[in-house]
Formats: structure tokens, C-alpha cells, sequence
């Protein structure tokens, strides 16, 4: 875990967050991650949603719900990556790589993009979070 921690560390990109590290990249027939446990997608999608919080993203996305099948959540992860550019939200460097990374690790990836405390045992913590940091915002 360390070195996961370590390796996401060092590929962290500087300089400023920008929608293009949210850009979309060719998958192909078969998506390696639909190989892997439920709960990887799950863990990917709550880190995608954690960092469209934080950086401010509009409330309620169709893309949010955590439950279907594993092929739905993939199609949520995928859609959410775009969303970035789509709606204009500042997207964390690396953002994509690290959620699509083959090993992927979730607390690796809460760590290295600052989101850690934005995950609750709510029924929807992060859109609970993301409602105080908009009533914050006025």
C-alpha cells in the first residue's frame, strides 16, 4: 500500500488543475476494468465524485448513483471523467490515470488528490458535501 502511495506520489502532476486531465482516451471492445470486483468500480466512482465535489461541479448528477451492475457503475466512472470537460469543472491532474489505473487503491487515491474527509457512512456524503460547500460558497 505504501508503495502505491509512494508511486501515485511521484506521478502527480504539477502546476495547475485544467480540464484536459479529465480527457477522455479511446477504450477499447473490452474494458479490462469489467475483469475486475464490483467494489473497484464503486471505490472509482466514489474517488471520480469526491474530486467533482470538491472542485465544485454541479449538484445532483445522473452519474452519482453507486448501485447496477458493474457495467453500469463503469459507464458512471466514465461519464463523470468527461463530465469534467463537459461542464467545465477544473479536473486534478492525473485524475483519470489514477481512478483507471489497473491497481488501482482507493485510499491511495483520496490521499493524493486531497479528499480524504469528503466520504462519510451517509446515504449520500457527497452530495451532502458538496450542498454545504455550495451554501458555503454564497
Amino acid at each position: 500500500r505504501q508503495a502505491m502511495v509512494t508511486r501515485l506520489a511521484g506521478q502527480e502532476a504539477a502546476g495547475s488543475h485544467s480540464t484536459d486531465d479529465c480527457q477522455s482516451q479511446e477504450k477499447g471492445d473490452e474494458d479490462p476494468l469489467m475483469q475486475q470486483a464490483g467494489d473497484l468500480a464503486v471505490a472509482r466512482l466514489k474517488v471520480v465524485k469526491a474530486a467533482w465535489v470538491l472542485a465544485g461541479g454541479p449538484i445532483s448528477q445522473q452519474w452519482f448513483p453507486q448501485s447496477g451492475s458493474k457495467r453500469d457503475l463503469l459507464s458512471r466512472l466514465y461519464t463523470g471523467l468527461d463530465e469534467f470537460i463537459a461542464k467545465g469543472v477544473l479536473c486534478p491532474p492525473g485524475l483519470r490515470e489514477a481512478v483507471l489505473a489497473e491497481e488501482f487503491d482507493f485510499e491511495a487515491c483520496m490521499a493524493r488528490f486531497g479528499l480524504r474527509g469528503t466520504e462519510e457512512d451517509d446515504e449520500d456524503p457527497l452530495l451532502k458535501q458538496h450542498v454545504q460547500l455550495a451554501k458555503n460558497r454564497l
